[in-house]
């Protein structure tokens, strides 16, 4: 996962051949999903999908939620929300477990899974493409700060009262 500029802490990602400036150790390295369901995991670095291989010479640690290598070959960048795997129900099911603001991503929102994203966490409204008063409610409750990103739904006094929040 990248962001706009391709940068992450001071390295600049290019397409090609990318080899890590800072020795290789338990700490530095480029990481990488080795995986497609831990790319949810960290959705929080950008909005580019990089699709990479590892040069046979590169040294390379696998942890439990990605992987580290000295050098990468970036072969493709998309765009996040373009990744085909958005569209597969398997996939985002299990995305939006591990990362309830996955929603973002996921094309075929219904109300049981929007439910679903902002009872493990209110901020996923913000990402809720039809809303109502119901997952606003409960996103709220579960976040109070989620408020701000009811925008379909009526923040009058009723609707932010503890009445309806409890």
């Amino acid at each position: 996962i990248l962001n706009e500029t391709l940068k992450h802490q001071q390295f600049q990602y290019v397409m090609g051949l990318n080899i890590d400036n800072m020795p290789f150790d338990g700490f530095w390295g480029m990481h990488f999903c080795s995986s497609e369901e831990q790319v949810p995991l960290w959705l929080e670095y950008g909005s580019k999908l990089a699709f990479i291989s590892i040069p046979d010479d590169a040294k390379v640690i696998h942890k439990n939620n990605f992987s580290k290598a000295s050098k990468i070959i970036i072969n493709n960048i998309i765009n996040l929300k373009d990744w085909d795997m958005w569209e597969n129900q398997e996939f985002y099911l299990n995305a939006l477990e591990k990362n309830p603001l996955s929603l973002q991503y996921v094309k075929a929102q219904t109300e049981e899974i929007c439910f679903k994203a902002v009872k493990q966490n209110g901020l996923a409204l913000q990402h809720i493409k039809n809303q109502n008063k119901a997952l606003c409610l409960e996103a709220v409750k579960q976040n109070g700060a989620a408020l701000q990103f009811a925008k379909d739904c009526a923040q009058t006094d009723t609707f932010c009262s503890k009445n309806d929040l409890y």
